[in-house]
């Protein structure tokens, strides 16, 4: 009994790979190894022009927190902290 060589998840007995892992291991077959790597990178992999995107449409839409408002947030907590302590005295 082995495990898989490629997903190193799933319990093997007559194979080093497992079904899916097989599917996978058929597509480079057909496509050639290169050009499935190309795919996964291109589909699964964020680049940083996606993430800097990303980022500027959830500030548009206010979905995120500017710097600014998380230092602001941050000193009010820290007032909210001083006036308990001297509260309590």
């Amino acid at each position: 009994m082995w495990v898989c060589r490629l997903c190193e998840e799933v319990n093997v007995f007559t194979t080093h790979v497992c079904c899916d892992c097989r599917k996978i291991k058929n597509l480079m077959n057909i496509y050639g190894k290169p050009q499935v790597i190309q795919v996964l990178e291109n589909v699964l992999v964020r680049n940083t022009a996606g993430i800097l995107n990303k980022e500027s449409d959830l500030l548009k839409k206010g979905l995120v927190k500017t710097k600014e408002e998380e230092e602001i947030k941050k000193e009010l907590i820290e007032d909210k902290i001083e006036t308990r302590s001297k509260s309590k005295k």
